[in-house]
């Protein structure tokens, strides 16, 4: 890796490449909302009823073509984003993760939680055409009727399709024999990139949290989705498909924490706007509810992680050590088999 990145360059780089997706992701909605593509809901409830059987059939098909391709756009920026990084090169691979983190953070927060509660950029660009007035409604209207759809979206295309391309491995084989073939070089088994699917995980779980106030099923359906994701980084880490890049230096812990933190300070401000609805609220609890969530990331998101991490850093010190190659052989042994040790006294007594 290159070493002399400091960390003033990857932070503005991080802002930078999150700043141009949300600029090309508003680019394209532009375009086509001006085309027309993108269609504003009837404002007649009329039409809307005579056409329910024909929107039923249509959604259907949109709801499979979306999820497909949303999976494998996910995919797809996951390797290229991760490839750049590797390129351009921070410290260590610890380092590497931690601000990997820190960037997925900003953009899947923006593009999984962000984007939904604006509800449509259709919306926006309405005001920059003049009708001011109509903001309010046509949020709300489009609020209503899309949030939970692109949810429902996301959350199946997570628990599904996303796992079915972890399982295939099809974008890191098909990089991995391009480079053999053109440039006659193999880079190994790729690192399986906690401070990514970190993020990934974090978003999911706040965009369930909070849109769970409205659609109740989404509870069941994240856990089916964190029991899959379960048993699939098992089977890939197991089996040696990933290489797991055991962190002992706790860099990645206090990004981790911090962002935790963050997701409940999101969560904390959804829900009191929620709760502040309702008019028989005194004045004092409204306020309560919205200093909840500032306070949570003024407060923990600022201090308190470094106040645990600086407590258990002796622990760290002391304790923990790189993994020797047969200790993480041992480890897949237990991942593969969790519950049997006779198969982990078999293997020690094979290695002896």
């Amino acid at each position: 890796m290159n070493l002399n990145k400091t960390r003033l360059d990857v932070i503005i780089r991080g802002f930078l490449i999150n700043l141009a997706m949300i600029l090309f992701y508003l680019f394209v909605t532009y375009i086509l909302v001006k085309f027309n593509i993108i269609k504003r809901y009837n404002e007649e409830e009329g039409e809307c009823c005579i056409e329910v059987n024909l929107k039923t059939v249509e959604g259907v098909g949109q709801l499979i073509r979306s999820s497909f391709w949303h999976g494998k756009e996910k995919w797809e920026s996951v390797t290229t984003t991760c490839r750049y990084t590797a390129v351009a090169g921070v410290w260590t691979h610890t380092n590497f993760q931690k601000y990997l983190l820190f960037e997925h953070i900003v953009y899947l927060f923006t593009s999984t939680i962000v984007v939904p509660l604006l509800a449509s950029m259709i919306a926006i660009w309405r005001v920059f055409d003049g009708d001011v007035d109509l903001l309010s409604r046509e949020m709300g209207r489009i609020l209503i009727n899309t949030s939970w759809k692109y949810v429902t979206i996301y959350l199946i295309n997570a628990t599904f399709i996303v796992p079915c391309n972890q399982l295939m491995q099809m974008s890191p084989l098909a990089m991995r024999y391009f480079t053999q073939m053109v440039f006659n070089t193999d880079e190994g088994i790729p690192f399986f990139d906690l401070g990514y699917w970190y993020a990934y995980h974090l978003a999911l779980l706040t965009l369930v949290l909070s849109f769970g106030l409205f659609t109740p099923y989404l509870l069941p359906l994240a856990a089916l989705y964190f029991v899959i994701r379960f048993y699939v980084d098992r089977h890939n880490i197991a089996y040696s498909l990933w290489q797991f890049p055991f962190d002992t230096s706790g860099d990645i812990s206090k990004t981790a924490i911090k962002s935790m933190l963050l997701c409940v300070s999101i969560m904390q401000f959804m829900m009191s706007g929620v709760f502040s609805q309702n008019k028989n609220l005194p004045h004092l609890l409204i306020a309560i509810l919205y200093i909840a969530p500032v306070t949570t990331w003024l407060v923990m998101y600022g201090s308190y992680t470094d106040t645990i991490i600086q407590s258990i850093s002796s622990f760290y010190e002391i304790n923990l050590k790189p993994l020797s190659q047969k200790m993480i052989q041992i480890i897949q042994v237990c991942y593969m088999h969790p519950c049997d040790i006779r198969d982990l006294i078999e293997f020690n007594y094979s290695k002896n």
